[in-house]
């Protein structure tokens, strides 16, 4: 290889290329491009599926929402039949209703396990660095200037900067994946400048392009790499900001129509609205487009400023190496800090998005189950009965599941609860009588020796008044004593879900008696009829 014997000048090549015919490559600089080639291949492919991967999330969620509404409040109640299948229509529906968030919920898996999108970002990172890289061995400034060629030629530390680039990219879970080799040419086409002749539109052609292994001079390096760059964000400012606006708008209008939907007594479809506004909300942080577009902004300036700067420098300053060095050296720092700053916000959107996608699973496995519970459906099983509309089990001459008429034997919770529903009704009915002829005793005693012969006109206004706030006072403790005795039988089947045979044990009994209620609650004593009707609502006289 041959070496300078004197300092280089920007008027002069900086190095001759080696490995052969003076025609040919460098071929270590073939293969830094080859390595780049690969990586941004990849990081192409990989942020391709996992954007098309989430879009369908997104979509297919806001759709699950649509079709549950539409099911619940529309189709359930449709006793129509497909003539050709000679199935209920609702059937159909609902059959689409469990499958739609199953199907979600299946692309969430997949996305968590290999579509998690940060391989794509550490593939774009890494490819990047390559290309830094490539445009200081090309301009021979940084570690490959004269100096350090002296010391160590700039091939091998091109080599070493790319195998220490490469090595640190196979340490993350990038190295799971299946990575593609580029066969194409090199360099990419997509990865150096060009400009098109536009003369004859029907015929454009390439008027220049780089070639990716010349020397640099100063005004190919600026022609090549900053103002390359600095077109790129320039057209990517004005792309994001119109997506942005875009998005925005759509989040100001459907949340809007949900106003709208609320003033016009249409509730049932907000939720669908938020759904929409959810998607687009989330579309916008995961693709980050916000800060996006501020780095973008930033990088442009900066590269503005310094394409401005070289201008303004004096000719004699020019011939000085250093100064090319300065230009390059900066011009590659505000490219590293855009990148390095786009990596940090897509790292710190994608852990935000495992949260999102958590929360999404939820509501898909909430609503796959609720619409899942179809008696004469083979494919799916449930025990809720209040998903089917009971006037569409009356017209179909079904039952709900569990009552003993078509629908199986109760199960052991459905005896608890309906054992423990019917213990409350009687427990309240005995004593809400008890204990309104003991208040309304009471009362009557005291005004009768308050105002004598005038009290009873006074009692007889007032007697309904209190038999109404004794009924909304029973209502009141029905509602308290079913939900406690709910919350025992669900503690109790959350315990012994692993051994179903020794439940009976320990829930209520199917016999729940109004005395064993009165146990459960602390009791009413039997000897005092007052003490009874205090501490069944709860007041004491």
């Amino acid at each position: 290889m041959l070496k300078e014997k004197t300092p280089p000048t920007t008027q002069q090549p900086l190095v001759r290329l080696t490995g052969g015919e003076p025609e040919r490559p460098n071929p270590t600089l073939e293969a830094a491009w080859q390595v780049f080639a690969d990586f941004d291949l990849n990081a192409i492919n990989t942020q391709e599926r996992f954007r098309r991967l989430r879009r369908w999330i997104l979509t297919l969620g806001v759709v699950a929402t649509v079709l549950a509404i539409l099911y619940e409040n529309y189709v359930a109640a449709n006793t129509a039949i497909v003539p050709i299948l000679n199935v209920p229509v609702a059937g159909l529906f609902r059959i689409l209703v469990v499958l739609m968030p199953i199907t979600v919920s299946m692309l969430l898996t997949w996305a968590s396990k290999f579509e998690r999108g940060l391989n794509y970002v550490l593939l774009r990172g890494a490819a990047e660095s390559l290309k830094r890289e490539i445009y200081e061995f090309r301009a021979q400034t940084g570690e490959y200037n004269y100096a350090a060629n002296v010391a160590e030629p700039r091939e091998l530390k091109l080599y070493q900067r790319v195998q220490t680039i490469s090595e640190r990219l196979m340490k993350t879970e990038v190295n799971k994946d299946g990575l593609v080799t580029y066969k194409g040419p090199l360099p990419p086409p997509n990865a150096v400048a060009r400009e098109m002749d536009t003369t004859d539109p029907k015929k454009p052609k390439v008027k220049w392009q780089d070639d990716g292994f010349s020397v640099l001079t100063p005004e190919d390096y600026i022609r090549y790499r900053l103002a390359d760059q600095l077109k790129f964000y320039q057209s990517k400012v004005v792309r994001h900001g119109q997506i942005v606006r875009r998005l925005n708008w759509r989040i100001i209008l459907f949340g809007a129509i949900g106003t709208t939907l609320a003033f016009l007594e249409l509730e049932i479809w907000i939720a669908a609205t938020t759904a929409i506004v959810g998607a687009i909300t989330t579309y916008l942080e995961y693709n980050q487009y916000e800060n996006t577009l501020i780095g973008y902004n930033q990088a442009a300036r900066d590269l503005e400023s310094l394409r401005m700067w070289w201008l303004a420098v004096p000719a004699i300053e020019k011939e000085d190496y250093s100064t090319f060095e300065r230009l390059v050296d900066n011009t590659e720092k505000v490219l590293a800090n855009e990148h390095g700053s786009w990596i940090q916000n897509m790292k710190d959107a994608l852990e935000a998005l495992v949260e999102e996608d958590q929360t999404l699973a939820e509501e898909m496995e909430a609503l796959a189950e609720k619409f899942s519970n179809d008696p004469e459906a083979e494919y799916f099983i449930g025990e809720d009965p209040d998903v089917i509309p009971p006037e569409i089990l009356a017209e179909e001459g079904l039952a709900p599941p569990g009552n003993g008429n078509g629908g199986g034997a109760p199960t052991l919770m459905e005896t608890a609860r309906s054992g423990a529903a019917e213990a409350i009704t009687v427990l309240v009915e005995e004593h809400k009588d008890e204990a309104f002829d003991a208040l309304f005793d009471a009362i009557q005693d005291k005004t009768e020796d308050m105002l004598g012969p005038q009290a009873g006109d006074l009692l007889a206004g007032m007697e309904d008044k209190a038999d109404e706030l004794m009924d909304d006072a029973a209502e009141t403790f029905t509602d308290k004593a079913t939900e406690k005795v709910e919350d025992w039988i669900d503690s109790a089947a959350a315990m012994l879900a692993p051994v179903p045979e020794a439940a009976s044990d320990d829930l209520p009994p199917a016999d729940l008696t109004p005395d064993m209620l009165e146990d459960l609650f602390g009791g009413l004593d039997e000897g005092d009829e007052d003490d009874d009707l205090a501490d069944l609502f709860g007041r004491k006289q």
